[in-house]
């Protein structure tokens, strides 16, 4: 049996502000409720993945797309910036895409979502990148509900994460309780995103139906303005 390493990070002064960050994008899923495949899906006028990066783009221009190797030909980017990588683990769900992210990232600190994640709010990214300094992992939590894929990760999970995967416990949540976590509140998430849009996945066809009929809706408004 694996050691389960604990982590927490102590606070300094060099500490006091995140100046670079990477941006990870998780894009290995089988889209089997969709049936289809969910980067490519178009929203709008743009393919769901390019909705993501768009907002990334706004904090950095390293971004990693982190994916299957059958998958890996179906993950197109138009973002020139972007950089493909493999699952290091192969079959371990998302926390082996944070894993792999973490791993390939070129800083210290990396906001990690979902591919199928249209409404990502960039007012309230800047607020958990912001709080993160001091902390391992910076995580919305609505109710009893945790948000792992629209977090904040320090490479100093890196050792806990990879114990996690071999001792096969996947669920992220996890991970949470071995290093130093920040949970942002409803109350603090409603100052930026009342409606709690940033965390809408697009899983199946009704997802996909509620999403455009948002994006209608978004662009009616501005068209009245």
């Amino acid at each position: 049996m694996d050691t389960i390493y604990c982590v927490q990070i102590y606070c300094t002064q060099s500490m006091a502000d995140i100046t670079s960050i990477t941006g990870i994008i998780l894009a290995g899923g089988k889209s089997t409720r969709i049936g289809a495949n969910k980067p490519q899906l178009k929203i709008g006028e743009s393919h769901l993945i390019d909705r993501v990066l768009d907002t990334l783009s706004q904090f950095t221009s390293s971004i990693l797309i982190v994916t299957t190797e059958d998958q890996t030909s179906l993950v197109k980017s138009t973002a020139p910036s972007t950089r493909m990588v493999k699952d290091i683990y192969p079959g371990k769900g998302p926390l082996g895409g944070i894993y792999t992210g973490l791993m390939h990232a070129d800083t210290s600190y990396s906001l990690v979502v979902g591919c199928d994640m249209p409404f990502l709010n960039s007012s309230l990214i800047k607020y958990l990148i912001d709080g993160a300094s001091c902390f391992a992992a910076v995580a919305p939590k609505i109710g009893w509900m945790i948000q792992p894929l629209h977090a904040v990760y320090s490479k100093s999970c890196v050792p806990s994460i990879e114990a996690l995967i071999r001792e096969d416990q996947l669920q992220i949540i996890k991970l949470f309780d071995l290093v130093n976590t920040r949970y942002v509140t409803e109350k603090e998430i409603d100052q930026f995103d009342p409606d709690h849009l940033s965390f809408l996945n697009i899983n199946t066809e009704r997802d996909l139906l509620k999403a455009e009929v948002l994006i209608g809706s978004k662009t009616g408004a501005e068209n009245v303005k």
